[in-house]
């Protein structure tokens, strides 16, 4: 539920460890980097990060509180 430009442009995928706070797969470790930019720069195709702008003006307890209720479904 970050801004676009808050949104990471790398991270770990492949782990099989699940985080219950952040609510999916470890990202800070794994066999292979997921990429949004290519060594250019430039968005790789189908790789973007942009995704939709839900929750974006929401603040940090709101987030949480959903995320908190979405555990729970």
């Amino acid at each position: 539920m970050k801004k676009p430009s808050e949104r990471v442009a790398s991270f770990h995928v492949g782990a099989r460890e699940f985080d219950p706070v952040e609510v999916g797969f470890v990202t800070d470790a794994g066999p292979s980097e997921f990429r949004v930019l290519d060594a250019e720069g430039n968005i790789v195709p189908g790789n973007s990060n942009r995704g939709h702008p839900f929750g974006t003006g929401m603040n940090d307890a709101k987030k949480r509180a959903l995320i908190e209720y979405m555990k729970m479904l």
